[in-house]
């Protein structure tokens, strides 16, 4: 279905294919950047934010990981083959088009709205305005 808006070509999202999609992941062998999309979309959808953003379509998407040893964020330039203590935590950033973060009339995304999706179990980490 396509609709017109502001003279923009405007496709329709199928808030229930998403969620049928998303029901479907299966997070054995990990989470690649289009299974945390449809993860992320389904949580938006969930919470009822989808009208807080501009579309469910992401404007970035983001693969990060870090290295913890009790509790706190070490570095290597080359990651330890003995991990011995220190856990990784390995996350998809999905960014959308927040209309409450935006300014200049909602034209430039200045704070981007985020969900981060755990790349290892498929678990939303986090949500909310990027402020950094």
């Amino acid at each position: 279905m396509i609709f017109l808006f502001n003279g923009c070509a405007y496709k329709s999202i199928n808030y229930q294919a998403i969620r049928q999609l998303s029901a479907k992941i299966n997070a054995v062998d990990g989470i690649d950047a289009n299974e945390a999309i449809l993860l992320a979309q389904n949580h938006i959808i969930n919470k009822g934010m989808g009208d807080r953003l501009y579309s469910l379509k992401p404007i970035n998407v983001k693969y990060a990981e870090k290295w913890f040893k009790d509790g706190i964020e070490v570095e290597f330039a080359i990651a330890p083959r003995d991990r011995t203590g220190i856990t990784v935590e390995r996350w998809w950033e999905i960014l959308f088009r927040d209309r409450e973060g935006s300014q200049l009339w909602g034209i430039y995304p200045v704070i981007p709205f985020y969900v981060h999706v755990d790349a290892d179990t498929g678990v939303i980490k986090g949500w909310g305005l990027k402020r950094e």
